[in-house]
């Protein structure tokens, strides 16, 4: 900027001292008021050029103030506005950008989820923070506006949440979270066990023990019930059953006469998952 100095009609022509002044108000953030005197000295008709660098974003006004003897000049104030460029917006950064969950099987919702981000701006600008549902089934949110989400009873499905944050000049930035829910897991499919049909406690080695094959990898079952042909209880038989072998043919160490002999098998439900028939032949 380069101008003139005169006092009513007459140029000032004697040495004189010129200070710069100015105003900042950030465009960002509560207004600051601030002055500083930055002093020159110019002598006849030169033009007073004034230089300021390291001004940041923000809106100022200016003027110049001449000081020449017992007599002060001012300028006009001028204005002078500094914004960011296209591209500085506002950061937006979440904690996760995927979150894939289960529901429990006892339970039709995941009752909490908590998501969790931020946003930062290289000036001081006002951010306005928040949370939205882009897609997915519908959701109990609770936003705190300031980067923090609790999400209630979210039902199976795929969602999309974004969090959002503008500035006080319209930059708007976002950050998705994919939020997946899944069904609880199938249940595992009944054992498959099969059982010798006859079995020889004779101590020969040879089928001494009578065996279930695969109970000893099933450990939900937790009882061998035998009964006679009467329905009279012979033994109850609990795991551990090593190497699948359940009975060796006696009831409370006696040994029992040959036979038919009947079992059923249960779970840790009392549930019964298993019955039968088996010859005892010594």
């Amino acid at each position: 900027m380069s101008f003139r100095v005169y006092n009513g009609a007459a140029e000032i022509t004697k040495t004189v001292d010129a200070y710069f002044e100015y105003n900042i108000k950030p465009g960002c953030g509560q207004p600051v008021s601030h002055s500083i005197s930055y002093p020159f000295g110019a002598s006849n008709t030169n033009p007073i050029r004034v230089t300021i660098s390291g001004l940041t974003v923000g809106d100022y006004t200016y003027r110049i103030r001449v000081v020449s003897g017992a007599t002060t000049l001012y300028t006009p104030w001028y204005r002078l506005k500094i914004v960011k460029s296209d591209n500085a917006l506002p950061v937006v950064t979440v904690s996760r950008t995927l979150v894939d969950t289960t529901r429990k099987a006892d339970s039709e919702y995941i009752s909490v989820l908590n998501l969790n981000g931020q946003a930062t701006d290289d000036c001081t600008d006002t951010l306005s923070v928040s949370w939205v549902k882009t897609s997915g089934p519908s959701a109990i949110m609770n936003d705190d506006f300031k980067g923090n989400l609790t999400l209630n009873d979210l039902s199976e499905g795929e969602y999309v949440f974004a969090l959002v944050a503008e500035d006080d000049r319209g930059g708007v930035t976002r950050a998705e979270v994919k939020v997946i829910v899944r069904p609880p897991p199938l249940p595992p499919p009944p054992p498959v066990l099969t059982y010798m049909k006859a079995f020889s406690p004779n101590d020969d080695t040879i089928d001494d023990r009578w065996k279930v094959t695969g109970i000893s990898a099933t450990p939900d079952i937790t009882e061998v019930l035998v009964v006679n042909q009467f329905g009279q209880r012979i033994e109850t038989l609990r795991p551990p059953f090593i190497n699948d072998e359940v009975w060796d043919g006696t009831q409370f160490g006696k040994p029992m006469p040959d036979g038919a002999y009947y079992f059923i098998v249960k779970d840790k439900t009392n549930q019964e998952i298993k019955r039968g028939s088996v010859l005892l032949v010594r």
